[in-house]
């Protein structure tokens, strides 16, 4: 009974199964977009799927009459999709086998319904800009720009964006994004955006920075301010991104993101906890780039990272954040998107192709030389064009590094570190923002090797200098150079190097800031080391180690990773004109004081003729010099007046003259430039020689290809030469020589030359010289070949010193009395002595006869000189009287004679007086004597006085000289 009991069950539910079957049909679902596509934007297509049963095949068929394309009309999908292009009804079929092994079909109607009527803001354009406290009326049937009737009221919606006001109209004061989405009965919908600008204001989408050990800063309002409440703790990689007011949105460590208030963002799926894959150890990590919107303002964000080189994958994905989500606050779609692209390095950068708003994201491979790029639009991620060319990245090290774009567009910079012993390299291109083309050949710096390893790259905001900073260790110092690019020689590219810095600190990543100065990443450090300005001149270059405090929090090595081109620097116009060379024109602009205003310009070029009303374009000046460009620039908002110095330099010469072909040791090569303030490179096949900048001519002493730059700012002329010099043979003008003073030497350059050029300006072989000094000469000696050889040498002549002795000219002694002295020749026994006559060699002698002595006093070194002494006979007068005379006749001593020597007849009187004073006797002859009789008469024995005057005969300068005595008269 129970067995027929469950038979019967069985059969029932059978038979109520095989009823089902029969009773379920299939249908079509229908999803996705119901309207025509929007204008512009391609379109999102109509999805189908088949329900009701279980399917395993399928055919469809889209009865579409506006579908040229027959394979767009069919699809064994089983969810197709399929793009209606026009308004209408259309029939859609499928058929196909189902799980079971029965065939099936169906089919079904759809409506695509039309737009609302489609609008643009201010005829398409994507920015306008009002005046700071003015108001714009946003509405998108402005009858000044849309052609056709406005939907009635209440037959359409409107939502605008950010606000989420549902008016027609929007009056807005500030700058930001502003969209609104216009939706009729059937659910249709248009879209535009407008980006309102307030004139003189700057987006501030990369004001907001987050890197380090909680480092920030802040450039909301146009200078740095420090943030301390950054999330972020992490050694290199980060990015962020903010509003165009400066609001912050997000940022990343390429781990997690953090919302504006700093909690980690939540991800769509509450349950999806993973991390993002980008690595705390890779150079640049992380980069946010907006995806662009059809028409609405930007809302997606694609969250770029890179793994570090140590990482077994090392694969670029992409994360997307939706900022609609949470309130504002953003949400995470989805993680770790791959992009086909592995084994990459770890740089990564972005800036916006200006053509169409799409952005261009470009990485490197690893153990290649290819630049991986990629292309963000509206649709996705899509593959561009990704060449192979510079410097392959082998190694690890070699993936490590920046790579950037220059913000002002048009160049790209990638550093290639060395490992240890091995070079650094930096490599620049050329990038067209339009198309993607990576221009070969590069620019290659040669950095010098490793360690300091290359880390850091950045364009100053002109494009015009780039900046690369090499990472130190423990047993080198980190240092940053500065190159000048504008020039596409690579030769002078090399030698406009400078060290702006150098410390034992750790130098990381560099980047442009909104401030329009460079910040660099000093690991450790509490503070970031700042260039100011980064277009200038090298040598107007400053640079602060220590140059913005981070309020306490710590820099590492990274540095937050923004696309390049939303960096803009302080906004406002400016006189853009730069030196030029003599006959060239000054290229002069100025930028927008507030774009799209119509600005009107008035421009005076300081030369008392030239004026302009144009914004931009080409000036002649008549003369070489320094002048002052004054423009006014105005327009409803603003009116502002500027002054720059222009320098048209002087063309600088470089006339090596003919190719040279001279024996010669030397030669001397010269510029013939003569224009101050020139600069010089010399080279010598091919390589720069270590001269001094200045020098306008060299000396050089090797044959080969020479070349000289000579540059006057950014003005050069270039010659080369060629040089082959014969060795001369071997000259000399013999060994150094010694000249007594006052004597005389006679320089012998030998004969054989045909022509002698002494530095005295003397053109014999021989010459004569009595100074000291370097005589050199120039010998030109004949060849065979008919070339002349040069040959030179330098003597040197030494005066030596004379003796220093002083004698008396002049002596003298009393011949006739036989008197003896001595004549002296000099001071001391050092120097030797000889006297004439009497060869006598002693210092002293003793004479005792008149006449001139010469004596000849040599010093050691036989320098001499000879001194006369003359020696005259000088005698004093002698005046002999007796005391006493007899004169008794007995023939002694009768007579008083006076005895004279050396006595002039002359003047000679001697007279005798008795007691009473009367004269008794006078005589003016010497040879007189007194007899002691007076006329006849003899005296008495007694005293008598006696006066002698005479006159000298060798001194009669003396004048009459007078003598007194007395004599006795004895009996």
């Amino acid at each position: 009974m129970i067995r027929k009991i469950y038979f019967t069950v069985l059969l029932w539910i059978t038979c109520f199964l095989v009823a089902q079957a029969q009773t379920v049909k299939p249908s079509i679902r229908v999803t996705g977009r119901k309207c025509e596509p929007e204008q512009g934007c391609g379109g999102d297509s109509t999805r189908f799927e088949v329900t009701g049963v279980t399917a395993t095949s399928w055919q469809w068929t889209f009865e579409d009459p506006n579908t040229s394309d027959p394979q767009a009309k069919s699809s064994t999908k089983a969810k197709p999709a399929h793009l209606y292009l026009q308004q209408g009804s259309y029939r859609v079929s499928v058929r196909g086998k189902l799980a079971s092994g029965a065939e099936y079909s169906t089919d079904t109607t759809i409506k695509i319904s039309t737009l609302p009527p489609a609008f643009e803001f201010f005829q398409g354009k994507e920015d306008t800009t009002i005046c700071k406290g003015s108001e714009l009326v946003l509405d998108p049937y402005d009858s000044r720009f849309f052609q056709g009737t406005p939907p009635a009221e209440g037959t359409v919606k409107y939502l605008w964006y950010p606000s989420g006001d549902t008016t027609r109209t929007l009056t807005v004061t500030e700058k930001g994004c502003y969209s609104v989405e216009i939706m009729n009965g059937d659910s249709c919908t248009v879209t535009d955006r407008i980006n309102v600008k307030i004139c003189g204001e700057a987006d501030q989408q990369a004001s907001k920075w987050y890197f380090g050990s909680n480092a920030g800063i802040s450039f909301e309002g146009g200078q740095p301010t420090v943030i301390t409440d950054g999330k972020i703790n992490t050694p290199e990689g980060s990015s962020s991104i903010s509003d165009r007011k400066g609001n912050l949105l997000f940022y990343t460590d390429g781990r997690k993101i953090y919302d504006k208030d700093g909690n980690v963002m939540t991800s769509r799926d509450a349950s999806d906890t993973t991390s993002l894959s980008g690595s705390p150890n890779s150079t640049q990590a992380a980069l946010i780039v907006p995806q662009p919107s059809c028409r609405g303002c930007e809302t997606i964000y694609y969250v770029f990272t890179t793994r570090d080189v140590n990482d077994s994958l090392k694969c670029l994905e992409y994360s997307r954040v939706d900022m609609r989500g949470n309130g504002g606050k953003g949400i995470i779609l989805d993680k770790n998107n791959p992009t086909g692209e592995c084994n990459v390095s770890e740089r990564l950068t972005s800036i916006e192709n200006p053509k169409d708003s799409t952005y261009w994201v470009l990485s490197h491979g690893l153990g290649n030389s290819k630049f991986i790029l990629k292309r963000l639009t509206k649709s996705g991620l899509e593959d561009a064009d990704s060449p192979e060319i510079g410097i392959p990245h082998t190694s690890k090290y070699q993936g490590e590094g920046q790579i950037k774009f220059a913000s002002s567009g048009g160049k790209m910079g990638v550093v290639i570190p060395g490992s240890d012993g091995s070079k650094n390299y930096a490599e620049i291109y050329n990038f067209n923002d339009s198309t993607g083309a990576i221009t070969p050949p590069p620019i290659t710096l040669d950095l010098g090797p490793a360690p300091p390893s290359a880390y850091g790259i950045e364009f100053s905001p002109d494009g015009k200098q780039v900046y690369v900073s090499l990472r130190g260790n423990d047993s080198t110092e980190s240092i940053l150079y500065q190159y000048d690019i504008s020039n596409t020689d690579s030769t002078i590219i090399a030698s406009t190097r400078i060290e702006v810095a150098r410390s034992e600190k750790e130098f990381g990543a560099l980047q442009y800031a909104p401030d329009g100065k460079i910040y660099m990443a000093v690991k450790g450090s509490q503070y970031l080391g700042v260039i100011t300005p980064p277009s200038a001149d090298s040598t107007d270059v400053e640079f602060e180690l220590d140059g913005f405090n981070l309020g306490g929090k710590l820099s590492q090595l990274g540095l937050p990773n923004f696309v390049q081109s939303i960096i803009e620097p302080p906004s406002g116009p400016g006189i853009s004109v730069a030196d030029v060379c003599f006959g060239e024109p000054i290229e002069f602009g100025t930028g927008p004081i507030c774009d799209p205003l119509k600005d009107k310009y008035e421009w005076d070029f300081g030369d008392g003729k030239g004026k302009s009303t144009q914004q931009s374009g080409q000036y002649t000046y008549a003369a070489a010099g320094t002048y002052t460009v004054t423009l006014r620039q105005y327009n409803d908002c603003k009116d502002t007046t500027m002054t720059q110095q222009v320098t048209v330099n002087p063309t600088p010469i470089a006339n090596l003259g003919q190719d040279l072909n001279v024996c010669a040791k030397s030669v001397v090569l010269d510029s013939k430039n003569n224009f101050p303030n020139s600069q010089y490179i010399w080279q010598r096949n091919g390589r720069i020689l270590a001269v001094d900048s200045t020098a306008s001519s060299i000396r050089v002493d090797s044959s080969g290809q020479y070349v000289v730059f000579v540059l006057i700012g950014d003005c050069f002329s270039s010659d080369t030469i060629q040089v082959t010099l014969e060795t001369p043979p071997n000259y000399s003008l013999g060994p150094d020589q010694k000249l007594c003073t006052g004597k005389t030497l006679q320089l012998d350059a030998l004969p054989g030359g045909s022509s002698y050029l002494w530095n005295t300006g003397a053109n014999t072989q021989l010459i004569t010289v009595d100074q000291a000094g370097n005589y050199s000469v120039v010998v030109t000696i004949p060849r065979t070949n008919a070339i002349s050889c040069e040959v030179s040498d330098t003597v040197r002549v030494d005066l030596l010193p004379l003796p220093n002795v002083s004698v008396i000219p002049k002596m003298s002694l009393c011949q006739p009395n036989n008197q003896t002295i001595t004549l002296t020749g000099g001071p001391n026994d050092q120097f030797r002595y000889l006297w004439t006559p009497g060869s006598e060699t002693t210092r002293v002698i003793s004479v005792n006869r008149i006449g001139t002595y010469t004596v000849e006093v040599s010093t050691p070194d036989g320098c001499s000189e000879a001194h006369n002494i003359e020696v005259i006979d000088l005698c004093d007068p002698q005046i002999l009287v007796p005391d006493a005379f007899s004169p008794n006749g007995d023939g002694q001593n009768d007579r008083l004679q006076v005895v004279t020597n050396h006595i002039s007849d002359q003047d000679y009187e001697f007279r005798v007086y008795d007691r009473w004073g009367e004269m008794i006797f006078r005589t003016t002859d010497r040879k007189e004597s007194w007899d002691g009789t007076y006329k006849g008469r003899t005296y008495p024995p007694q005293s008598y006085a006696w006066v002698v005057q005479y006159r000298s005969t060798y001194y009669p300068e003396r004048g009459i000289s007078t003598q007194r005595g007395a004599v006795l008269l004895a009996k």
